[in-house]
């Protein structure tokens, strides 16, 4: 869903935007739009949401510093934001891939599932920087940010990002078998945009091995693959889901939409989806 009329005069449009949006979204419905009305069966038991904005109460920042870096995730500006108000949202609502140190941005969500009583869904998310996402905003022991990932460029590198990824399963002790809990990687990876036939066709080969890897020899049962803004499909390898591109469930591109959405949401199919 796109949230702009037009594009004919920005400035106008973004001043009419800042007032009118927070106004419409007075009970956080807005955005939404038609997907509060989508029915889903069975029920869900976990939501997962790649989250690349900022999450707010106002539009005025007249109490907030300047700042250097105008870009909301970026790790320096993570003491202006409120990732401990996220934690006081009603359910079971949990942050993963980003922290105010390594070891928190490493740490996997675990999330009991209500229809199987005893089982749980274990998620780790890292980034990587194919996907754009420089290694500066790499968490670390004394600095917040995130759980950063070299390029997938090559079988070499898929070899290391494997060994990497483990490293953070084994760090909450997510070792395979996994004794029936569900284990999902979450993972942005890849360009925003690969529209045509060829676009990022090589470096998407090296990110399908990365994921065959990681179901074999890590036991991932879901990939959950985001970057770019429109999908780019799924494989159901070994009977589980990878799903390399999800799109942008709400975006700020005026015009822009995903055509294979029908497709994708079917899930219908035991045949690789392309």
């Amino acid at each position: 869903m796109a949230l702009h009329y037009s594009r004919n005069n920005p400035v106008d449009l973004c001043s009419h935007e800042l007032q009118r949006l927070p106004e419409a979204n007075r009970d956080g419905s807005y955005v939404w739009g038609d997907y509060l009305t989508l029915k889903i069966h069975p029920p869900r038991d976990v939501r997962l949401l790649n989250l690349e904005n900022a999450v707010t109460t106002t539009t005025t920042n007249y109490d907030v510093p300047l700042k250097g870096i105008n870009y909301h995730m970026h790790a320096k500006n993570i003491p202006l934001e409120t990732l401990p108000a996220i934690a006081t949202l009603p359910g079971d609502v949990q942050v993963v891939g980003i922290g105010t140190s390594i070891l928190e941005s490493a740490k996997a969500a675990r999330i009991e599932l209500p229809s199987h009583k005893g089982r749980h869904v274990n998620c780790i998310a890292v980034s990587t920087v194919c996907s754009g996402t420089p290694p500066s905003w790499r968490a670390t022991s004394t600095q917040s940010g995130m759980v950063v990932l070299p390029a997938i460029e090559s079988s070499t590198a898929v070899q290391k990002r494997v060994e990497a990824t483990a490293s953070v399963l084994h760090a909450n002790d997510l070792k395979w078998p996994h004794r029936g809990d569900l284990l999902v990687l979450s993972i942005h990876w890849g360009p925003n945009w690969a529209y045509r036939e060829h676009d990022d066709t090589q470096e998407q080969t090296f990110r399908r091995e990365y994921a065959h890897r990681v179901i074999d020899e890590l036991g991932v049962d879901l990939v959950y693959g985001h970057s770019s803004h429109h999908i780019r499909g799924m494989e159901l390898y070994r009977g589980k889901l990878i799903v390399y591109g999800a799109g942008d469930l709400v975006n700020d591109y005026e015009g822009f939409k995903n055509h294979a959405d029908t497709v994708y949401n079917t899930l219908a199919s035991e045949e690789t989806i392309v």
